[in-house]
């Protein structure tokens, strides 16, 4: 049998709240269940279950013993499918026979030839309230779950919000999170319990350490379709965009604000890629999307303009002036303007705006048809290539005379050559490795100059604006003069090699051709 259920971590109080909201619900049908569940996972010393992606584990419900086995699990956007084989038995003892999938039953005794060669190498053991629930003719059981997992002699607490589709379609399970977490918190969880179990096994923590995460590469196949292929982009993005929400909401660290601007901006460069679909069920507003994708870009950005200013431009001009005194007030002012922009970016990250953005982001990407109604199965080897060479013309287009350029048109071209690299780097795997260096070496350096002319841009808008033009001290006035004048220096200098850097981009055979 095919499971299908969202999960979603919640904490101990919102546990709490849900408990005492959800009974009055006109959601909700019959009457609510309380269990007290014992699992425990089993499988050999060698961990072959675990090596073959599976999990094997016997339940207590309060009444009776229940025996589970998941296969070929994926767990995305907080959507986990897997197979599942479950069957209730008389006692506490494993036993192959009353698996009930033969193709399973018959791989598990190739592989273990005796269940007494198993041991508990795990358990849970969850309060859980259950509820059955309806909502746009879709029916799912609900459960709010609240424990603990052990392992090897270590335990971790879990509140986590399972909601398992029962009858219609997966997407609705994504409203059901949304009407019962309408003020933000929405938090996809990445790991079932299983996983979370062996986590703590292997390093004393059911969750990873919350850290900045970079952009991982996206492996392709050059016969993978349009419609796997953009899934794959998009997962990969969605799940950058969550870890450094809860980086910026839990951490100091400059490179968290760095790395969430970034993964909008890879975010809204795939989403080029997808297509708009037809009216009806499956449709989403995809333009709504980048919107709000573009609204919360400029939200980071605050903080991150300001972190860039404090983190690395006034200590390279201190350094180069260690004589001017104002760098450490203005150091200091430029912080606590930070602190307080930080604050109200995390207030934005937990509340229902965000939250509505990341919902929706999941359902499309794992419920949604990602490329329209028509070419979902074609290669995503030629629409790359295709999408690659449109991007390609813009950039030409928006060049023009490029050493003739206002700062206007200079910021347009600066965006249409982000898009192109973004798209690029999607598509390097299905591309000629050393042509696709080459190029993507020559834009990453054009890019320099426009980094450049942007820093100078934004220095100059934030310095002088309040807070920072109204402070009184002649020093500080000084240092800023220094930042401006040598940002300005900087851009002109950089831009003095533009014309010499797009020829050599020009030049570069394209990867894509």
């Amino acid at each position: 049998m095919r499971e299908i259920e969202l999960k979603v971590l919640i904490g101990a109080e919102r546990a709490k709240d849900l408990a005492a909201l959800l009974p009055g619900l006109d959601m909700i049908r019959g009457e609510p269940r309380q269990n007290a569940l014992h699992s425990i996972y089993f499988d050999t010393p060698e961990g072959i279950l675990r090596h073959e992606k599976m999990a094997l584990r016997l339940r207590h419900d309060g009444e009776r013993w229940l025996q589970t086995v998941k296969w070929r699990g994926q767990l995305a956007g907080g959507l986990s499918k897997a197979e599942e084989d479950e069957q209730e038995i008389e006692t506490d003892t494993i036993s192959f026979e009353v698996i009930q999938n033969q193709k399973l039953r018959k791989k598990i005794k190739r592989l273990i030839p005796e269940p007494q060669i198993l041991i508990p190498v795990l358990e849970t053991k969850i309060q859980r309230h259950g509820f059955d629930v309806e909502l746009n003719g879709t029916r799912a059981v609900l459960a709010l779950d609240n424990g603990e997992i052990h392992a090897s002699g270590k335990s971790a607490p879990l509140h986590e919000l399972e909601i398992e589709l029962v009858e219609g379609a997966p997407r609705d399970l994504y409203e059901i999170a949304r009407f019962l977490l309408p003020d933000g918190g929405f938090r996809p969880s990445r790991y079932s319990k299983a996983a979370r179990g062996f986590m703590l096994l292997d390093e004393g923590c059911i969750e990873p350490a919350v850290i900045p995460r970079k952009a991982f590469p996206v492996p392709l196949d050059p016969e993978e379709s349009c419609e796997k292929a953009l899934r794959a982009m998009l997962r990969e993005c969605f799940d950058q965009l969550c870890a450094n929400i809860e980086a910026v909401r839990l951490l100091e660290a400059p490179e968290g604000p760095h790395q969430l601007r970034i993964g909008l901006r890879r975010l809204r460069s795939a989403l080029a890629f997808a297509g708009e679909p037809e009216d009806g069920q499956d449709s989403f507003d995809l333009e709504s999307l980048r919107e709000e994708c573009r609204w919360l870009g400029r939200e980071v950005g605050r903080l991150r303009d300001l972190d860039v200013i404090c983190t690395q431009i006034i200590p390279q001009e201190a350094a180069a002036h260690p004589e001017e005194t104002g760098f450490d007030l203005l150091r200091t002012s430029i912080g606590e303007q930070a602190g307080a922009v930080r604050g109200i970016l995390r207030l934005i990250l937990t509340g229902p705006r965000v939250q509505d953005l990341l919902i929706t982001l999941a359902q499309f990407i794992e419920t949604g048809r990602l490329t329209g109604d028509a070419g979902g199965e074609r290669s995503f080897s030629d629409a790359a290539r295709k999408a690659l060479n449109k991007r390609w013309k813009r950039v030409i287009q928006r060049a023009g005379r490029i050493d003739m350029l206002d700062l206007e048109q200079r910021h347009a071209l600066r965006k249409e050559l982000k898009k192109l690299r973004y798209s690029l780097e999607f598509s390097a795997p299905l591309l000629p490795e050393k042509a696709t260096s080459r190029f993507l070496g020559k834009l990453r350096a054009l890019q320099v100059v426009f980094g450049d002319l942007n820093d100078a841009t934004m220095v100059e808008a934030l310095l002088t604006q309040p807070p920072f033009r109204d402070m009184k001290d002649i020093s500080t006035q000084r240092a800023i003069g220094r930042i401006l004048g040598a940002r300005q220096h900087k851009a002109q200098e950089s831009w003095d090699h533009a014309r010499e850097l797009w020829d050599a981009l020009i030049a570069c055979k394209l990867p894509w051709d």
